[in-house]
């Protein structure tokens, strides 16, 4: 049986995971905090349409209509109930918006400030407004099911542990030194590692090393309700999408820093301001609880050695990074999933290139286990909550 060791046990790590156990592989997963603990439990929790991406990123809208089924199937419980997203437009952008949603066959239509719930109709003076189908999910409710998934396909979990080093013998990728000492060893090992990835390639010499790209976001959780999501497409306002009691906001475009390392980054008081003015500005007293508002830090790394990348910086895309080629190490394998959107893609083209035949795009659920208390993460806002 081929043994798969997979450091990182986000949405990524977790499919490619399951996806392996499912072809027979022996796989364990490595992570030093909890499951979902990175990028994953923090982010806005939705599955694009495409329709954000349909101008400046055409090639993976096809990717993400099809990621609308995969996460249904896989998951129906993690959906939020949410009525089509808004668009907010600035009268320039509006026939582009259109054009290109209409060459991918994204339905949309238009909508009227008044029939948007909570929403101010002042803060959306001179702009169109068009809705379009975006789903909202529970990233833990996700995470829980796909590792319910994993445990029953028995995937081993080693938690609480980190990642020290990549162990060479020869030019094969044979194992993972661990932070205690310990050796982890395996016949393929993928890095899902999301930040910490680039430190283990570093530490390699890895010619790929310099192919990635680490950047902040901030995001916010505010007590409240909203029955659709609402997002600017211009700096002018946020992007929030509903969750289960509360929204979840950030800022549509704003700066994000490059970042390196593996570690906690602060909110700065600068853009926590500047979301919960943009907030107050577009919807109604009382949609939100401003006062009680969470604000966190979220890291994303993107695969930037591409045409596709924008401003050699973003790559909402997937890109999987077979290291025979350039490195020379074989049995060493690099998923770098963009949008979280497209996780069930790029564990499928990371699993192909692992078994050498073609993976089909969809996991039909299987009879699944309960997962243990404490196995999967809590979001970034939980902690406040309880205080």
């Amino acid at each position: 049986m081929r043994r798969t060791l997979i450091v990182g046990a986000g949405i990524a790590g977790l499919l490619t995971a399951l996806r392996l156990a499912h072809a027979g592989h022996n796989v364990t997963v490595l992570d030093a905090e909890r499951i979902g603990s990175g990028a994953t439990c923090a982010n806005h929790g939705m599955i694009h349409s495409g329709a954000l991406y349909a101008r400046q990123s055409p090639h993976i809208v096809n990717a993400c209509r099809q990621a609308g089924t995969f996460y249904a199937l896989l998951a129906p419980d993690a959906e939020v109930p949410a009525s089509d997203a808004v668009y907010v437009l600035d009268p320039a952008d509006e026939h582009a918006f259109r054009s290109a949603l209409d060459t991918h066959q994204l339905p949309h239509h238009s909508v009227k400030p008044t029939d948007v719930q909570h929403l101010r109709l002042d803060a959306v003076t001179g702009q169109h407004l068009i809705a379009t189908t975006e789903r909202a999910i529970s990233s833990r409710r996700l995470l829980t099911a796909i590792t319910a998934q994993c445990l029953a396909a028995g995937v081993r979990f080693v938690l609480g542990t980190a990642a020290h080093s990549i162990v060479l013998d020869g030019n094969r990728a044979a194992a993972v030194r661990t932070g205690t000492g310990d050796s982890l060893e395996a016949d393929h090992i993928v890095l899902a590692a999301g930040l910490g990835t680039t430190r283990l390639l570093a530490a390699l010499d890895s010619k790929h090393t310099r192919d990635l790209r680490s950047r902040l976001d901030m995001m916010m959780h505010l007590p409240g309700s909203l029955t659709q999501g609402i997002i600017f497409t211009n700096q002018s306002g946020p992007v929030v999408m509903p969750t289960h009691g509360a929204v979840l906001a950030s800022l549509y475009g704003g700066i994000q820093p490059q970042i390196t390392g593996c570690r906690r980054f602060p909110v700065t008081l600068e853009r926590t301001q500047l979301l919960i003015h943009q907030l107050g500005r577009l919807l109604e007293p009382g949609a939100v609880d401003l006062p009680s508002a969470t604000a966190y830090t979220v890291g994303k790394t993107d695969y930037v050695a591409t045409h596709q990348a924008l401003a050699g910086r973003f790559n909402p895309g997937w890109h999987i990074i077979d290291h025979t080629e350039h490195d020379g190490i074989t049995g060493l394998h690099t998923i770098c999933t963009g949008k979280m959107t497209l996780a069930g893609h790029a564990s499928a083209a990371c699993a192909q290139q692992i078994l050498g035949h073609p993976v089909d795009l969809l996991i039909r659920p299987r009879p699944a286990v309960d997962v243990p208390t404490g196995l999967v993460a809590v979001e970034p806002w939980a902690p406040a909550l309880a205080a």
